[in-house]
């Protein structure tokens, strides 16, 4: 629900019609179980082997987009303004360092507790 009402307000910012809005929005609402679709009809057609190729293919793909969005269009905007910079280069140092120790302690804890 959040990604809907961001993706709506961005809309909204850039100036689409009611109509380009409605149709971004079915679709952005129709992407979820056609993936989900997908993913159930991969699992119980392909073998073990293919199973982890196309899964490792379109978990980098999907990376490659959050990194894109994350760096190119929402950071971008972002730093544009000077106001508070070096707060909020303080704040991204901060999640970057919290979410990569976060994986380095889970992925610790998940290999020592076999």
């Amino acid at each position: 629900m959040c990604y809907s009402f961001c993706c709506g307000s961005r809309l909204i910012h850039c100036g689409k019609s009611v109509c380009e809005m409605f149709w971004c929005l079915f679709c952005m609402c129709v992407m979820t179980p056609i993936g989900i679709s997908l993913a159930m009809v991969i699992v119980t057609t392909l073998d073990s082997n293919t199973i982890l190729i196309v899964s490792g293919s379109i978990q980098g793909v999907s990376t490659g987009f959050f990194l894109y969005i994350t760096f190119a269009e929402m950071l971008f905007q972002e730093m544009k303004s000077k106001h508070d910079s070096f707060l909020k280069v303080s704040f991204m140092t901060f999640g970057v360092l919290l979410v990569t120790g976060s994986t380095i302690w889970h992925n610790w804890n998940g290999a020592h507790s076999h």
